[in-house]
């Protein structure tokens, strides 16, 4: 199953669920509610029919009812319950990696706007959002640029971001590949004088 590419150049779909199946590192019981769809995966649970198919890789979702979101309101919630024996260097590694999370991800994002981050072993657990707020946007052809304000904990900076799409020499006739270039404004570029009266009258 190869990711299917849009005509700009962008992969919608990834390579047969590898990146997804690494949850299993730290839970063994992910579940997923997103749109009408809501279901859980239980590596806990017996293959069915007598077959090993955890063997092979896989592992049979079951349906849940809508009942069981948690958080009202999000378009997709996906829960990751720490397994019983996950110990606690792996724990801390878990914790490193989401302290380390930079709001800077989200400019290459295509479609997440806000990650809202929640460390509920805590004794007194902290909210930390990262945003991304799109100020202002050209476009000629197939390049746009775009202002972008990313929010990270409450400390705002923003970024000059350029992407587009560009022919791509493949096997693979008209295969285009996208690219999103970004770089960090000076904090004096961000005031609302520079947005409004010298940002409109730079050339594009």
């Amino acid at each position: 199953t190869k990711p299917a590419l849009g005509t700009d150049g962008r992969q919608r779909i990834g390579r047969k669920g590898i990146g997804f199946k690494s949850v299993f590192k730290i839970t063994d019981t992910p579940t997923i509610h997103s749109g009408d769809w809501h279901f859980r995966f239980d590596a806990r649970l017996p293959s069915p029919h007598g077959l090993n198919l955890k063997g092979l890789g896989y592992i049979v979702p079951e349906w849940l009812p809508a009942s069981d979101r948690q958080f009202e309101g999000w378009t997709t919630e996906i829960r990751l319950p720490f397994k019983a024996g996950l110990g606690e260097e792996d724990r801390a590694h878990l914790q490193r990696d989401l302290e380390a999370l930079n709001g800077a991800l989200l400019l290459n994002l295509t479609g997440l706007r806000r990650v809202h981050l929640v460390d509920r072993t805590a004794p007194e657990p902290t909210p930390r959002m990262l945003e991304r707020v799109d100020l202002h946007e050209e476009r000629d052809g197939d390049i746009a640029w775009r202002l972008v304000r990313i929010g990270d904990a409450g400390v705002e900076r923003c970024w000059f971001s350029v992407d587009g799409s560009f022919p791509f020499a493949s096997g693979n006739a008209g295969e285009r590949i996208h690219i999103t270039l970004s770089f960090p404004l000076p904090t004096s570029k961000t005031t609302p004088e520079w947005l409004t009266e010298e940002l409109p009258l730079m050339p594009t």
